[in-house]
This record gives structure tokens, C-alpha cells and sequence, in this order.
């Protein structure tokens, strides 16, 4: 028969081995805090960290391909030689909207390339039309070579003509783009006033290479706008 002894007795030398529970290291982030339920994150914008209000399209349906979708596509896209060339007729005569650095600076390197062909065409063909009525006023091939000349200035100037308003629309939707008053294409005008026309050129030069305005299209995104493809 084993003898139970009454009272309290003293711990025995194991127990004094078991550590208590504030002994214990504090629960690391992240991990379960005993059988109690976590609480439910804070909801977040899907695809998005931190959270993005959505912002107005550029037009109805965005940029076709253009990076996070339709509600971020305010700005415009970056374009090659040939889509310039294609926008800067195809939105002859839009005036509201804006046009990227790339939409108006590959249209006038375009233009400026077109430019230099009509004055090398001009130069040689008038040069030896002048040389040959010097030299053989009957000949015919003088007048041939002068009437070329002369159908060159006209299709010089049918262009120029042609290109003038895209031009003028070109310049105020790049100026609309950088977050400036379209009203600064003006400035153009200087360009053909002698002694200063050096000034006008750099100022205008300089104001269509700024940088996008992000909330340009808050002010002038209204009305028809330009085609993007």
C-alpha cells in the first residue's frame, strides 16, 4: 500500500526546468497568435500597390496596346517616322488634343527632308536652265530644263500650301502637350521677320521640346480629338 503524503509539497527539480509562458520569445510578424482568428487585410485596387484612382481616358477607348489599359492612357504614344507622317495628315486640321515630342518632331524632320529635296531639285534644274540660255539661247533643252524649273516652284509651293494648316495644327496640339496655350504658335509668325526671326525660332524651339504635362489633358482634351494610329 503506497503512502500519499498530504499538503503541499515542494516542486520537484524537473519542473523547475519548464519555462513559463512570458519566458517565451514574442510571435514573430506574420506568423498564427495562438487559435484567435487574424484580422481581414485592408482591401486593395486589384493589380495595384499602393492603390491608383483610375483617371480619364484620352478619347473614348484609350490607346489600342497601350501599357495598363484604357484608364491609364491619357498619354500620348511614342511614334515612329512613318505613323508621325501618317497622324500628321490624317488630323489635317485638329486643333484640340495634344501630339507626343516623336508625333511632331519626326513630322517636321519629315517635312524638313521634303523641304531639301524641292530646293536641290530647284537649284539644279534652274542653275543649268540659266547655263544653257547663256550659253545656246535656242536650245531646247535649256527650256526644257527651265520649264522643269518652274514646275518644280509650283509643286514647291502647292506643298507648302498643302502642309501649312497640319503644320499650324501639329504646332498647337505639341504646345497643348507640354501644358502651354496653343495661342503661342504665333510665334511662327516672328520666324519671318527680319532680324529677329533667329529669336522667335529658338524660343519656339525650345517651348516644343518641353516635356509633357501630365494634367494636360485635363484642359485640352475637349472636343474633336486627333487620331492616335
Amino acid at each position: 500500500m503506497s503512502h500519499q503524503p498530504w499538503g503541499n509539497q515542494p516542486p520537484e527539480p524537473w519542473q523547475h526546468e519548464q519555462a513559463y509562458p512570458y519566458e517565451q520569445p514574442y510571435p514573430q510578424a506574420g506568423r498564427q497568435l495562438g487559435p484567435y482568428p487574424q484580422p481581414y487585410p485592408y482591401p486593395q485596387a486589384p493589380g495595384s500597390y499602393p492603390y491608383q484612382a483610375p483617371v480619364k481616358p484620352y478619347g473614348t477607348d484609350g490607346y489600342p496596346g497601350y501599357p495598363g489599359g484604357p484608364f491609364l492612357a491619357q498619354a500620348r504614344p511614342s511614334v515612329g517616322l512613318g505613323l508621325a507622317v501618317k497622324l500628321f495628315f490624317r488630323n489635317y486640321a485638329v486643333f484640340n488634343g495634344r501630339a507626343s515630342r516623336s508625333e511632331y518632331w519626326f513630322a517636321t524632320l519629315f517635312n524638313g527632308l521634303v523641304e531639301i529635296a524641292f530646293a536641290i531639285a530647284m537649284v539644279v534644274s534652274g542653275g543649268f536652265a540659266f547655263i544653257q540660255m547663256i550659253d545656246n539661247p535656242d536650245s531646247e533643252f535649256g527650256a526644257t530644263l527651265g520649264v522643269g524649273f518652274i514646275a518644280i516652284c509650283l509643286l514647291y509651293g502647292l506643298y507648302g500650301l498643302a502642309t501649312f494648316v497640319p503644320s499650324l495644327s501639329i504646332t498647337v496640339r505639341r504646345l497643348h502637350d507640354s501644358g502651354r496655350s496653343g495661342l503661342l504658335a504665333l510665334l511662327m509668325l516672328g520666324t519671318v521677320i527680319p532680324y529677329l526671326s533667329l529669336v522667335f525660332s529658338v524660343v519656339l524651339i525650345v517651348l516644343l521640346a518641353q516635356r509633357p504635362d501630365p494634367t494636360a489633358w485635363q484642359r485640352y482634351d475637349t472636343g474633336r480629338l486627333p487620331a492616335a494610329d
